[in-house]
């Protein structure tokens, strides 16, 4: 089982009799409504459809159903032969608005932790209906291999905002997560400061501030030998 901890549990009754599946890809999606009446709409019982995770305009979020289990709400990549499957993320709103800032930002935290959780997801924009990666709702059409009906999901200005903020910020918190202390001490070394009116690496300017204090000391010995030898002259006075 795999259920998120940040994540309010609104588990339907699906999510325990519906099969498993082991997951590659995640498919974000528009409500086209609220968190609440999305919530509502999944428990008549009639709907035949249902999705993993939906978060709120103020970035509230809700788990729906288990990640190792079948959702119906990506089409053909509910659940496939060979027992792969999409995680679905439905997104409070309408198709005409952008996601607001706290949507982003659960957005982002989600796909993270399903991405560390479910090391099957692949950690690239998805090339083809059923590579492992990462999705919008009508990314090979609609009809589609994921919708089989003509729609606007999660529209142009989210499916924007996924593509430039969304995407790009998961996969950068993975990298740093990912990175070993070599290559941590490595960045740091070679990240850029300002000094003075130019940028210069971390290195650089560790090695210029070596070579300041070798100066510094440099000045300083001239100048002690400088007051020894006058202090030798005033005693011969």
């Amino acid at each position: 089982m795999a259920h998120c901890p940040f994540a309010e549990a609104r588990f339907l009754p699906e999510s325990s009799t519906q099969p498993r599946i082991k997951p590659t890809q995640i498919i974000c999606h528009t409500m086209a409504g609220t968190l609440s009446g999305t919530d509502a709409w999944f428990r008549r019982g009639d709907v035949g459809v249902e999705t993993h995770f939906g978060i709120g305009r103020g970035g509230r979020l809700y788990q729906w159903m288990d990640t190792t289990v079948r959702a119906d709400g990506n089409y053909k990549a509910n659940r496939r032969p060979d027992g792969t499957g999409a995680i679905s993320i439905e997104t409070e709103g309408y198709a005409s608005e952008p996601w607001t800032q706290a949507q982003i930002d659960m957005l982002v935290r989600l796909h993270v932790w399903l991405m560390r959780t479910h090391t099957s997801i692949g950690r690239r924009i998805c090339r083809t209906a059923d590579d492992p990666g990462l999705g919008y709702h009508t990314m090979f059409g609609a009809p589609g291999p994921w919708t089989p009906v003509a729609k606007d999901c999660p529209g142009k200005k989210r499916i924007q905002q996924w593509r430039e903020v969304v995407v790009p910020r998961v996969l950068a918190a993975l990298k740093e997560e990912d990175m070993t202390a070599d290559e941590i001490a490595a960045a740091v070394w070679n990240a850029e400061f300002g000094r003075g009116d130019r940028r210069v690496t971390a290195g650089r300017m560790l090695a210029e501030t070596r070579e300041d204090a070798h100066a510094v000391r440099e000045a300083l010995d001239a100048l002690a030998a400088r007051v020894a030898a006058l202090e030798a002259r005033m005693n011969q006075a």
